[in-house]
């Protein structure tokens, strides 16, 4: 930011309807660094564990925000609608000159733009980290709530063109959002400090892992039995951390089909998560081919500990594979093809890309580059 915007002192307000964690923390550090004129203002509910947050930060607005138990449901639509609407109150308080928003919830978009409109001087980025209701898991509901979920979908995509400026998380939301965004739109990538490795690969078996949620828009058929084709070639070990509505039915196929596996629950710690990739040879990174999303944070955290994935995931995630080296894209029509590569590779190989991944990650992941386009952008709109 130039030495013109630190002297006026702008007034940012940076809002998140979720936890002051990753994409959301290193932006606010990047402009602390420029100002200390920064608000930011959050949730005060975790949508991830469904319970309000008891440790908070110091120096953050907490809207009181609605409580609801299942993702999908009218609790959580009307707890989203709650929240926009007591941020703009909070917006009214700080009177910013720029806001930065992450997006979802949809209703954000409605409220901040009409907050724009009363305010003509105020600059707005909104930065869109998942697509509602595209990634949502309706299934065979989304033909009959079509009506529904156009509204939804509506309340977002007619708001965005009206920003100052659109971040997206990957290239793949820009295609998807074509001709609903402004003219300056750029994509940003996640970013998270990177581990590094301690390469800890066997000799005797194919040793893999699973971190993250096991949920609904993972592909666990096609994951079971790519594990099964590969076993057949080479013994396999699955390492899985995480929990989700579907780990059961997962520890279920690799029971069936005998493949070995370890499972570890619910661990965020890095140490432990470290240990187990430093085993592997790759990450799985397989979801749902209606699973609206070209890079997942599942993906990076596979990337942080410089461990390459087998990927199905569309868009940025291929293209990235391709680019870098940095594992395996699968698809059903290949996989003997893959099973066969996978099966006949050496350890060598195996190594050659770990090293593609630290390559690619000081490129495209570090956080220092999360934060230089953030000042970039902010630069661009304030001149």
């Amino acid at each position: 930011m130039s030495k013109n915007v630190k002297n006026k002192q702008v007034k940012i307000a940076i809002i998140s309807c979720f936890t002051l964690e990753h994409r959301t923390e290193y932006i606010v550090k990047a402009l602390e660094e420029e100002t200390k004129n920064v608000s930011v203002i959050l949730s005060d509910f975790d949508h991830r564990l469904k319970t309000k947050i008891q440790e908070k930060k110091q120096n953050v607005i907490y809207i009181n925000t609605k409580q609801y138990k299942k993702n999908l449901s009218y609790q959580r639509i009307y707890s989203h609608y709650d929240f926009a609407k007591k941020v703009v109150k909070e917006l009214e308080k700080i009177k910013p000159d720029i806001i930065y928003s992450m997006i979802p919830p949809n209703f954000l978009t409605k409220y901040i733009i009409k907050y724009k409109r009363k305010n003509k001087d105020v600059k707005v980025i909104f930065d869109i980290i998942d697509l509602w209701p595209e990634t949502l898991p309706f299934g065979k509901l989304k033909n009959v709530l079509a009506l529904p979920l156009h509204f939804w979908r509506s309340l977002r995509d007619k708001n965005l063109k009206k920003a100052d400026f659109v971040v997206t998380e990957c290239n793949l939301y820009q295609k998807m959002l074509v001709g609903k965004l402004p003219e300056k739109t750029k994509t940003i990538y996640l970013a998270d400090n990177y581990k590094g490795y301690e390469e800890n690969i066997s000799d005797e078996k194919i040793e893999v892992c699973h971190i993250g949620s096991i949920n609904n828009i993972v592909d666990i058929d096609f994951i079971a039995n790519l594990l099964y084709e590969l076993n057949k070639n080479k013994k396999i070990k699955v390492h899985i951390v995480g929990e989700g509505e579907k780990r059961q039915e997962l520890l279920e196929k690799l029971e069936s089909n005998n493949i070995e596996y370890k499972f570890y629950g619910k661990n965020y710690d890095d140490q432990v998560k470290k240990y187990i990739t430093n085993r592997c040879v790759f990450g799985i990174n397989i979801m749902k081919s209606s699973t609206c999303v070209g890079l997942t944070m599942k993906s990076l955290e596979y990337f942080k500990f410089g461990l390459p994935i087998l990927n199905n995931i569309k868009e940025d995630s291929i293209k990235l594979v391709e680019k870098y080296g940095v594992g395996v894209n699968v698809e059903e029509v290949n996989l003997e093809k893959i099973i066969k590569q996978i099966a006949t590779t050496s350890k060598e190989d195996f190594i050659k890309l770990r090293e593609n991944v630290s390559r690619m990650y000081k490129k495209e992941f570090e956080i220092e580059i999360l934060k230089n386009k953030i000042k970039k952008i902010f630069e661009e709109i304030i001149e």
